[in-house]
């Protein structure tokens, strides 16, 4: 059987460039699948975090990053066409490092249209390159 290694929520973090919030957030909405959370009383949960699968995250963002628009200098868009034709476009503040040199990064959709085919969806996202 593999061995996995545990890290902590700020460990995490780091490595992903979020802050120990984003990643408990992502995680608890189930956008980054990097552990698993053992509910505890009151709210305080108890994360449990893999090095392995945080890694392939960091992968996942570094490839999406390569399909993202460049947009104004403080913001990147990214817009992804699906199979059946919907397109989901986000649109994230690049926010300069904080203190503890984090990057607070958030998302939030600013479109899902549904188009008749992936190729006309193509087609309408090509005018924004």
């Amino acid at each position: 059987m593999r061995e996995w290694t545990r890290i902590t929520v700020h460990q995490a973090a780091q490595k992903l460039g979020i802050s120990d919030q984003a990643v408990r957030v992502q995680m608890q909405c189930g956008d980054m699948k990097i552990g698993k959370i053992i509910p505890g009383e009151r709210g305080h949960n108890t994360y449990v975090i893999y090095d392995e699968l945080v890694d392939r995250e960091v992968a996942r963002m570094q490839e999406r990053e390569r399909g993202e628009i460049r947009t104004q200098e403080n913001f990147t868009a990214e817009a992804r066409v699906f199979k059946d034709g919907r397109v989901i476009t986000r649109v994230r503040p690049v926010e300069p490092e904080d203190k503890q040199g984090y990057k607070e990064t958030q998302f939030c959709i600013i479109w899902i249209d549904l188009f008749e085919s992936a190729e006309e969806a193509e087609e309408f996202l090509s005018q924004y390159k």
